[in-house]
């Protein structure tokens, strides 16, 4: 549940200020802990459409994370579907 809080709450500091959210998730990618992985993918995955724009420039840093040889697989995909995600824009 403090994931699905976290993500939510930082798509909600969004609405307000994407900038500020954006940077946020560039700061932390790749997370330094990796249970933040789930957070920062699910934060693109459900971003609003509207708001989806602003975070296009973020691709380059999902792209390469998701080539760290020492991602597990569940992680992988979770960074993959943000991919596609931002790649959609």
């Amino acid at each position: 549940m403090s994931k699905r809080a976290v993500s939510f709450a930082i798509r909600i500091a969004a609405r307000g200020d994407t900038t500020a959210a954006r940077d946020f998730l560039a700061r932390h990618i790749p997370p330094i802990n990796p249970a933040a992985t789930w957070v920062l993918c699910d934060v693109i995955r459900s971003m609003g459409k509207k708001l989806l724009p602003d975070f296009a420039p973020l691709l380059p840093q999902y792209e390469t994370w998701a080539t760290a040889p020492e991602l597990n697989t569940k992680d992988k995909r979770s960074i993959e579907s943000a991919i596609q995600v931002l790649q959609k824009i």
